[in-house]
């Protein structure tokens, strides 16, 4: 991430004198604003200014379902909780969902993602009853996109894909002690995906 950020500085210097290439430019401000993040520079103040632009940008395309938008919108909440600013972080996921929900569905990876970020990001804010639910949801959907691409993918990459899915378990197992109605979900959730494993 590091040696990235000169590189997409220089870029975005090259975008930014192109009429018309608002779209690169939040690209290119999203991916910065990663790279930074990435290269563990606290407080992300450049990141957070990087990403900011670069919603504005969308805001401003008249685009509001546009996949691109959302992932912008799920970074700037990843970065918004890693300040603390738990609440920012719940209304950006939660703008993010509902793009998402639109454009692909809520069966989708992507969409369970996020389920994850807001889970996390209600956790933190207090909620664990809401964020139990949104952590179970996650799991569920990332559990069931597993499943049906496991049909698919040779042994290595399943088991490096199922490393990698969207999941909410460990965070429902931390708050089940907290909200007791949510115990028997949580262990259901538990028990589904061992079997997951044994399948």
């Amino acid at each position: 991430p590091g040696q990235a950020v000169p590189l997409f500085e220089r870029a975005l210097a090259v975008q930014e004198r192109n009429p018309g290439s608002s779209h690169r430019v939040a690209r290119t401000l999203a991916e910065l604003g990663s790279a930074l993040m990435r290269a563990g520079r606290p407080p992300y103040s450049g990141a957070r200014a990087m990403v900011g632009r670069a919603i504005g940008i969308w805001e401003g395309l008249g685009a509001p379902d546009a996949p691109e938008f959302a992932a912008v919108l799920a970074l700037s909440a990843r970065i918004h909780a890693d300040l603390g600013q738990h609440a920012a972080a719940r209304d950006e996921y939660e703008r993010a969902l509902a793009i998402r929900a639109r454009v692909f569905g809520t069966s989708h990876p992507l969409y369970a993602e996020a389920q994850a970020g807001l889970a996390l990001a209600l956790a933190e804010d207090g909620e664990p009853a809401a964020a139990a639910d949104a952590a179970l949801n996650a799991e569920t959907t990332g559990r069931d996109h597993l499943r049906t691409t496991l049909r698919y993918l040779p042994e290595r990459q399943s088991v490096m894909y199922a490393s990698m899915r969207p999941k909410g378990l460990d965070l429902a197992l931390s708050l089940a002690p907290s909200d007791p109605e949510t115990i028997g979900r949580v262990f259901d959730a538990v028990i589904r995906s061992r079997a997951l494993v044994l399948d």
